[in-house]
């Protein structure tokens, strides 16, 4: 893969993008993120986008271990639409994460937008009790290398 230049246009928005970091806003194309993660490594740079990647492979790999070290000790997670916090701190996410690693579930990330500490995913869910399916819309705060806030929008896929 040819290396890109750390500052780019997109063609179609005129929106300036940064393949090293968040910087500004961006569309990952996802052939380039493992590039993007890689220059970063060698930087020495914990991007918002590195740390919600690894997040990403974690969830997949069903891992809680790697999962839960990416949180921060006080993260809240809240459901963006009814503003429900569906689980607060370490603890508590790890059971339910725990709960959730139990099945098949999988995330295909459809996109992402980075801004600064904040990254959004576009996703769908796969492997949810009852073979459910899901749309989501996961919006990540990270500070410090570590996930504070995670708010999502869900929505069942209609098979």
């Amino acid at each position: 893969m040819a290396l890109q230049s750390a500052t780019t246009t997109t063609a179609a928005r005129g929106i300036p993008t940064s393949s090293r970091n968040c910087s500004v806003v961006k569309r990952i194309q996802l052939r380039s993120v493992y590039h993007r993660l890689a220059m970063a490594a060698v930087h020495g740079d914990v991007s918002a986008e590195a740390v919600v990647q690894r997040q990403l492979e974690a969830y997949n790999a069903r891992d809680l271990g790697a999962f839960m070290d990416l949180l921060a000790e006080d993260c809240v997670a809240t459901d963006a639409v009814t503003g429900a916090v569906l689980g607060t701190g370490k603890a508590e996410l790890r059971k339910r994460y725990k709960a959730r690693f139990q099945t098949d579930v999988h995330s295909e990330l459809l996109g992402r937008l980075c801004l600064g500490s904040v990254v959004v995913d576009r996703e769908i869910i796969t492997g949810l009790p009852d073979r459910g399916v899901a749309d989501c819309l996961a919006t990540y705060h990270c500070r410090n290398g570590k996930i504070h806030k995670m708010e999502f929008v869900w929505q069942p896929r209609k098979q």
